[in-house]
Formats: structure tokens, sequence, C-alpha cells
């Protein structure tokens, strides 16, 4: 939240400072991966703060060419984006610590991003005007709740429960 207020607020580093953010954020995950130090919030959040206030001093200094097809992806996923990625880290980490077996962990990883796809295609789709696309919309949503459900019955949890919710109020708007 900070790195976007700094932004509306046209508070961000220089072009050159940007940079060098985005050398050493993207040094810092090398090092995690080569010395398999702790990936946690303390080591990546850091970098991941470092790698967006890089990209946005950059973009601000002129430094990133704006297409088209990319802008409306990242107007439209910017929100999506951000709680899919979280929630497959979340994800990740719960499945290695409660020592659930990896390929439960993937499909859990796999079913949160087949999730945030449909829902940025979609979304992209809604915000473009094609009004053809809210059935799809919502019949997609109303599937993954179904699914969803099906799972919180057989096992219940609070990640699965706040997903659900989630897709419950986006139903909910776009109705």
């Amino acid at each position: 939240m900070v790195l976007g207020q700094l932004w509306l607020a046209g508070r961000v580093p220089g072009a050159a400072a940007g940079l060098v953010l985005v050398l050493a954020a993207l040094a810092g995950f090398a090092v995690i991966g080569i010395f398999r130090l702790p990936f946690d919030e303390w080591t990546c959040g850091p970098l991941a703060a470092a790698l967006v206030l890089g990209v946005l001093a950059l973009e601000a200094g002129g430094r990133v060419r704006r297409f088209a097809l990319p802008t409306a992806l990242g107007d439209a996923s910017y929100s999506i984006y951000l709680w899919h990625t979280f929630a497959i880290s979340v994800v990740a980490k719960v499945g290695e610590r409660l020592h659930i077996a990896p390929s439960a962990t993937l499909f859990a990883a796999l079913y949160l991003l087949v999730h945030g796809i449909v829902k940025l295609l979609l979304v992209i789709a809604v915000l473009r005007g094609h009004t053809g696309a809210y059935p799809w919309m919502i019949g997609f949503l109303i599937a993954f709740v179904i699914y969803q459900a099906y799972e919180l019955i057989l096992h219940f949890t609070i990640g699965l429960t706040l997903l659900t919710l989630f897709d419950l109020v986006i139903i909910d708007r776009a109705l």
C-alpha cells in the first residue's frame, strides 16, 4: 500500500535508482536460490518491495515502454495477480510445513493458478465491454464455488473458505 501511495503522489525514486533497486532485488533472489536461504516473508518481502519500487521508478522515469495489451492486462489484473500470487506462495509454505504430499500441494497451487487465469481473462473481457463474457464469468465462478464447497465439506480450511467468500462477493457484485 505504501508503494501505491508513493506512486500516486509521484514520490518514487529516479530511473537510475530504480535500475539499482531492480538489479539488487534480482541479485537478492538469486542469492536466496543459490545458497538455499530461507524463502520467507523476511527474506523475500524486502526484495519484492525493492523490485516493485524499482520497476515503478523505471516506469515513472519513462524507461518502460507501454504496450496496449500488457497495459490492459495489467490494469485489469493487478489485484487478482497479487491475491493469487500470495495465495500460491502460502499454499506452498503450508504444504511444506504441514508435510502435505507434494502432489497435493502442486494441485492446490495449480488450482489457484487456473482460478486466477480464468478470472483474469473474464475480467479483461468484461472491462473491454464484451457483454457476452458476463454469463461466462458468473458460470465459471459458480463452478469454482461449487467445487470449493464440495472440498470444504470434505476438508474444511480457512484459506478455501476465504477464497470461496471472495468468489461469492465477485458473483454478487456482477449480478
